[in-house]
């Protein structure tokens, strides 16, 4: 189930223990689908907006390579 979802077993287990004490059966049923759809809406809307771009690009450079800003000045 954890490799389908991409969620961690440990995420996983505490997602249950803390379904089941919120909402006994049916939180232990609902724990797990709704802390994949939380992952699906963080990962679809907030990171990419976290991500940084390792590299940049500035004119007569070429794709990849690593400008070295620091050096200039």
């Amino acid at each position: 189930m954890g490799r389908e979802l991409e969620i961690h077993p440990l995420l996983a287990i505490f997602t249950l223990m803390v379904g089941g004490a919120i909402g006994g059966i049916i939180g232990i049923y609902l724990s797990v689908p709704l802390v994949a759809t939380l992952r699906v809406i963080y990962r679809r809307f907030a990171a990419p907006r976290t991500s940084v771009p390792a590299l940049t690009e500035s004119p007569g450079t070429a794709t990849g390579e690593l400008v070295e800003h620091a050096s200039t000045l």
